[in-house]
């Protein structure tokens, strides 16, 4: 069976520990997942660490789906995105 990859593109706004309540400008990233099980998806940390916003769209179609951090490993540098 193929393992379908698709693209995650993620706005990251990092905080700024010395002005906290000052707003910061958000960046954008773009990377990969994959399909672990159910609509989990398997992606790096540091692609949406500080992530406000997160979309993920197959690379063979233009539909782009909202998806949520549901747990996120800095330390091993793994995060798992749900798809609803």
């Amino acid at each position: 069976s193929v393992i379908p990859v698709v693209e995650v593109m993620a706005a990251h706004a990092p905080p700024n520990f010395l002005y906290p309540y000052q707003g910061t400008v958000p960046e954008f990233s773009h990377s990969t997942a994959f399909a672990v099980e159910g609509q989990l998806l398997l992606t790096n940390a540091h692609c949406v660490a500080y992530a406000t916003h997160v979309q993920v769209k197959r690379r063979d179609q233009d539909v782009r789906f909202v998806a949520s951090v549901v747990c996120i490993g800095y330390e091993c540098d793994l995060a798992l995105l749900g798809v609803p």
